[in-house]
């Protein structure tokens, strides 16, 4: 049975912020976020399940979600999965929180379309500091513009993204990856820029995890992901996307 607090007020006794879904099976745990999310004023979502978690996640709008790995039903991989499938959840930021310790657990998290993970045991301040950064950058201005380059189509009012024809769904991430390297095509832009200008230069994120989001963009919108002509890596320098790379 899922928890709820959206009806949390502020001290002034009127209802504020984003709101945040917690699917977390540790009940102290999630008493911890909720109060320390409370406090600065976002709206809070609980649930203890996957099930749970999937259906407040379906059936109203939350502006992100915290999802643990280990949960007592479906596991937080799966859930991410469903969540990446659906219409109306496909395009909602995912952090995950995970306390295995293996990377290949942390980088399938990203493979099935999280946006980031954090690992337990975590400071709340980290917490917070992602669930900014992610919030900050799903709920960026959409730019009345088109940005059209290489065969690719991105439509920021509607978060589309059409390759030679066809839609393909993106990730937050992915979509945010995307749009700014469209932006500035053919410019080569290094890990640090390219983490800075998307996430800010407080933000926590690792190496790799660039590579992981980089390796998914290749999947759906490279005719041979093995051999890229769009999403280019510049050997000891960056990324760039090629703007006469496929016609």
């Amino acid at each position: 049975m899922s928890q709820s607090s959206s009806s949390t007020v502020s001290a002034k006794g009127t209802m504020t912020g984003q709101i945040v879904l917690l699917i977390e099976d540790d009940r102290d745990i999630t008493r911890l976020i909720e109060r320390e999310l409370v406090s600065r004023h976002y709206r809070v979502e609980m649930a203890h399940t996957g099930r749970d978690g999937l259906q407040i996640a379906r059936r109203q709008h939350v502006d992100l979600i915290v999802l643990d790995l280990l949960l007592p039903d479906l596991s937080g991989f799966d859930v991410c999965r469903l969540l990446r499938q659906e219409q109306g959840t496909f395009a909602v930021p995912i952090l995950i929180l995970t306390a295995l310790a293996g990377e290949e657990d942390r980088v399938r998290g990203l493979e099935y379309g999280a946006d980031d993970y954090l690992s337990k045991p975590f400071s709340m301040r980290e917490l917070v500091t992602r669930i900014r950064s992610l919030l900050r950058r799903s709920g960026m201005e959409p730019r009345s513009q088109n940005v059209t380059v290489g065969g690719l189509s991105i439509d920021r009012q509607r978060h589309e993204v059409i390759v030679r024809g066809h839609a393909v769904e993106l990730t937050p991430t992915e979509f945010a990856i995307l749009e700014f390297l469209a932006k500035y095509h053919g410019q080569v832009f290094t890990r640090e820029q390219l983490l800075t200008h998307l996430w800010g230069e407080d933000y926590f994120i690792l190496d790799h995890n660039l590579d992981v989001h980089m390796y998914a963009l290749r999947g759906k919108v490279e005719r041979d992901p093995k051999h890229p002509a769009l999403l280019l890596t510049i050997r000891g320098v960056g990324f760039k996307l090629n703007d006469g790379g496929e016609r």
